[in-house]
């Protein structure tokens, strides 16, 4: 394993490249990176390379690309992946083209790609989408998977009239045994749309669920629709969690929005470390990937870095239920003699049940805790990216001041000029315009680490990115 010091100097002398390779691309073309990406895109010589340019898209903000997106999804001529991809990453791209595209493949021949296009209204929050939702709820010529897409998303309109049709898709989906266990907790998603008393009676197949979550919200609804929780084998004990969790979603979206529209200025690994000096707590936003990613290195770096100065008591702390993917870094600092902490304590109940803010409010009076027992104490925490937004529930519980890394870019909205130069390794350093105290660093420029398709058109990709 290469020394921190090693690590260090390569990481601050990757961030000190000049974009050459980006501005002789340019100069030779006449044409920006984000033009060049989309030609890729549209370019049908490699479908490996279109794979490839469309994951970069998704992770970086493209502009001109939504029509090349909409044309792909729509094209029933094109890759049947190709074209799921397509539609997946125009859900961050809304407008005329998504729309356009969306009601397109709401009559497409292919199953899948209907629910696919179904999914995505889920993310639009729009009058038109809705609308949409609720009729393909109601249709009778739809799939099951189709219809149980559409009830899931509508629930998240809180939408009050929708009861009945509801009702009717939950009392089909059991008359045909539909009602596998995966099928039960996807439709138990969308109880909120049960708003009739009269309706109660069709919890039952979800009331005798063996999973706990389908369960839980089941009892939920029960008592909702003026139900004894008395009656109930789990008496609604998961109500009030579920209650306080439903806060989540939209909070959730309104912190991503704030980072995105907050804007992304450069910055180097080194500026980064020296923030990191100057509070007692980091944390460090992930993708769960293996030992052996860069994640891990950046990981083992900043371990060294934190408790390079006399007299600290550093801590690194971990998410128990993905301890297996974290380990290789807590064996390092276990090395060092550096101690580790659980960040969580009910975890595998609240895992069950989706209870991300439970979680995370253990997590912050763990953390709160032990950097109270002295100034001496730091703590570096492995979790999540979701988890650690700086303007997010978790970090609004934190009684110190923190700094905090993304590793991953999606829906950060980072504008991919801004990689110029850089695609052809990790390692460009930014930081938030509007949260000063958070940092991203790339990772996997070409695609979350072990995606085959992606992977393999990376190069190819780079290659027509430069020429």
């Amino acid at each position: 394993m290469k020394t921190s010091q090693s690590w260090l100097t390569t990481l601050v002398l990757l961030s000190m490249i000049p974009a050459v390779r980006g501005q002789a691309s340019r100069e030779a073309t006449g044409k920006s990176l984000d033009e060049r990406v989309v030609e890729c895109i549209a370019n049908k010589e490699s479908l490996a390379r279109r794979m490839a340019a469309i994951g970069l898209v998704q992770a970086y903000r493209c502009e001109g690309v939504e029509a090349s997106l909409a044309a792909i999804a729509t094209d029933e001529s094109e890759d049947y992946w190709l074209r799921r991809k397509a539609l997946s990453v125009l859900r961050v791209y809304p407008g005329e083209h998504q729309r356009s595209a969306v009601e397109t493949l709401l009559d497409d021949k292919n199953d899948v790609i209907r629910t696919d296009a179904a999914s995505v209204l889920s993310s639009v929050r729009a009058p038109w989408a809705s609308r949409l939702l609720r009729d393909r709820l109601e249709s009778d010529k739809e799939s099951y998977e189709l219809r149980i897409q559409a009830a899931m998303g509508l629930s998240t309109y809180r939408i009050q009239d929708a009861s009945a049709a509801f009702r009717n898709l939950i009392q089909e989906v059991v008359h045909e045994d539909f009602a596998t266990p995966r099928n039960l907790r996807y439709l138990s998603a969308a109880l909120d749309l049960l708003t009739d008393p009269k309706h109660r009676s069709c919890l039952q197949p979800f009331l005798e669920s063996a999973g706990l979550l389908t369960r839980a919200r089941a009892e939920r609804a029960w008592v909702r629709l003026g139900g004894s929780a008395e009656k109930l084998a789990g008496k609604n004990r998961y109500g009030a969690i579920l209650s306080a969790e439903q806060k989540r979603g939209p909070r959730y979206r309104r912190e991503i929005e704030q980072i995105r529209q907050g804007g992304w200025e450069k910055s180097t690994w080194q500026e980064f470390l020296l923030a990191t000096e100057t509070v007692p707590l980091v944390f460090c936003g992930e993708l769960h990937t293996g030992p052996k990613s860069f994640r891990r290195k950046l990981q083992i770096q900043l371990v060294d870095q934190m408790s390079r100065s006399r007299g600290v008591k550093l801590a690194v702390g971990y998410e128990p239920s993905v301890l297996h993917v974290q380990k290789s870094v807590i064996d390092y600092a276990t090395s060092k003699k550096i101690g580790s902490l659980a960040m969580e304590k009910h975890w595998k109940e609240f895992l069950s049940l989706k209870a991300v803010d439970h979680r995370d409010l253990e997590c912050a009076e763990i953390a709160n805790e032990y950097l109270s027992r002295s100034k001496a104490h730091r703590l570096l925490v492995l979790r999540g990216q979701s988890h650690v937004n700086p303007n997010g529930y978790l970090l609004s519980k934190i009684k110190v001041r923190a700094v905090v890394l993304f590793t991953l870019p999606y829906g950060l909205g980072i504008p991919l000029q801004l990689m110029e130069g850089r695609l052809h390794a990790p390692g460009q350093v930014l930081r938030s315009r509007r949260f000063r105290n958070l940092w991203f660093v790339s990772v996997d420029m070409l695609g979350r680490d072990s995606i085959g398709r992606v992977a393999k058109g990376g190069q190819e990709l780079l290659e027509a990115l430069r020429h």
